[in-house]
């Protein structure tokens, strides 16, 4: 007989108390009791003790027959462990479809993750397990990884909602802190047997529901630059680096406020060029917790802080090169101050490519008017850094450099800036500008020297707080084509 069964599997990446993993799980659990005659989950033993089936395999081959074999013909909604906000009505109407036009494989996908389920048959098992290694791992996001390449050989349905929320950028799973203050938030205040729809006028009636703590900072080290108009330049009004003390003193306050961000250590300037780039470094080993990103200007003098930085987990570097053409690079990329040693390409090129740990390397790309033909040329240049090229497109700083930008690529319909829900800029002197755009401070927030994060976090909330009425204030804003740029 054929019978609908459920897969909770259970990813690397959760972000969550014991309590509330347990408390996510008995939700989740409970809401699918009504709709499957068995719960299978794939975390391996645990101490929550609810009524589901345990399962224990290393290898997606031997989860796939285990199935196969115990339910022939039999539907399976698979989805994350941790899903208490899973639309249960939608959920059955996806089913209804699926079942009632005999799909092989049913996904939404415009929605954020952990809202509604995959939903797939166990006869299409046989052939998803010859074509995948039998050491191939049990998947981690979703079960589309084992047959992607070959998907036009199954049936699909996309499950399609009216639903705008994926415009948020927030999963409804815990795997960042973010997502599992959310996930609590909305349960804690409202319940947990909410509709797609019921969550998206939550997040409209009240904004800062999605406005957590920031998930990515930005630590301007020092103001050493390259002095091409592509770039900021001589725009800058501020020149100098970060005193040792007040980067602990940042590092140590960040660590606090926010739980596992990014910290970004750049802005503008050339890290490396740093006079105490190796106590920096020392610094931050005292940090495992938060993922740091080196942004590099290709400025650097010395090769060892480079390779002392990227021994440490984590730890990852982004060099900004931009051309390929040796005259362009020096025409560009020189140091707007004599006191850095300028390197030509095919050196900084040969020194890059010497580096140890380049899985941890990035090369980037900032595409402009001026460099738009050496594009491809430059993928060529870098074609061992293939699926670690970042062509990113080019900061007109509120339209100062729209002359120079090759094609906007902002969506037709504005919404609120990402930058002003999730990030959080410090220049060397602790001075905290409304966002990156504001790069002489015009719009200064407060000093993380003299008072805290929070502080001027919360003080930040009354422009966020208008964008999401569409009142794009001040002036800086209207001109500003970054707003729809996610960093993490």
């Amino acid at each position: 007989m054929e019978k609908v069964i459920a897969l909770l599997f259970e990813n690397e990446n959760i972000v969550a108390s014991d309590s509330q993993k347990k408390k996510f799980l008995e939700i989740t659990v409970s809401k699918l009791d009504g709709i499957v005659d068995e719960i299978f989950y794939t975390g391996g033993k645990n101490d929550f003790n609810f009524s589901v089936n345990l399962l224990d395999f290393k290898y997606s081959s031997e989860l796939l027959a285990f199935f196969e074999e115990k339910f022939p013909d039999s539907t399976i909604l698979i989805l994350n462990a941790y899903s208490p906000l899973f639309d249960l009505e939608e959920t059955k109407r996806m089913l209804f479809s699926h079942r009632k036009y005999f799909f092989d494989y049913t996904f939404s996908e415009n929605l954020p993750k952990g809202l509604l389920p995959e939903i797939i048959e166990t006869s299409v098992f046989r052939f998803i397990r010859e074509a995948i290694p039998v050491n191939y791992p049990i998947f981690k996001e979703s079960i589309k990884e084992l047959f992607e390449r070959n998907i036009s050989s199954y049936d699909c349905n996309i499950h399609i909602t009216d639903s705008e929320l994926l415009k948020y950028r927030i999963d409804f799973i815990p795997t960042n802190f973010t997502s599992t203050h959310i996930i609590d938030n909305i349960i804690n205040n409202n319940g947990f047997n909410l509709s797609i729809k019921d969550i998206e006028n939550l997040i409209e009636n009240n904004p800062l529901l999605i406005r957590v703590k920031p998930s990515y900072y930005e630590v301007e080290l020092t103001t050493q630059r390259e002095s091409g108009e592509m770039f900021i330049s001589s725009r800058l009004n501020r020149e100098g680096y970060i005193r040792i003390e007040d980067l602990k003193k940042i590092l140590f306050e960040i660590s606090n406020f926010s739980l596992n961000p990014v910290v970004s250590l750049g802005l503008f300037g050339e890290p490396f060029l740093h006079p105490d780039i190796f106590d920096i470094i020392e610094e931050i080993k005292g940090y495992p917790e938060i993922n740091f990103i080196f942004e590099s200007r290709a400025l650097f003098n010395k090769l060892e802080p480079v390779v002392e930085a990227l021994k440490l987990q984590n730890v990852k570097v982004i060099f900004d090169i931009s051309f390929t053409g040796e005259e362009n690079f020096k025409k560009y990329k020189s140091p707007l101050s004599a006191l850095p040693v300028f390197k030509n390409l095919s050196q900084i090129e040969q020194e890059i490519k010497s580096l140890p740990e380049k899985e941890k390397v990035y090369i980037q790309f900032t595409r402009s008017k001026i460099n738009e033909n050496e594009l491809l040329s430059f993928f060529e240049k870098w074609r061992e850094f293939t699926d670690r090229i970042i062509i990113k497109k080019l900061d007109t700083f509120c339209g100062l450099l729209d002359n120079m930008r090759v094609v906007d690529l902002s969506p037709v319909k504005r919404f609120f800036c990402y930058h002003l829900k999730n990030d959080f800029v410090i220049f060397y002197n602790g001075n905290v500008p409304l966002c990156r755009e504001d790069y002489n401070g015009t719009f200064c927030m407060g000093n993380v020297l003299g008072e805290s994060i929070s502080e001027i976090w919360k003080r930040m909330e009354e422009f966020y707080l208008k964008h999401f009425t569409g009142n794009y204030s001040p002036e800086l804003c209207k001109k500003c084509d970054e707003w729809w740029i996610f960093n993490f």
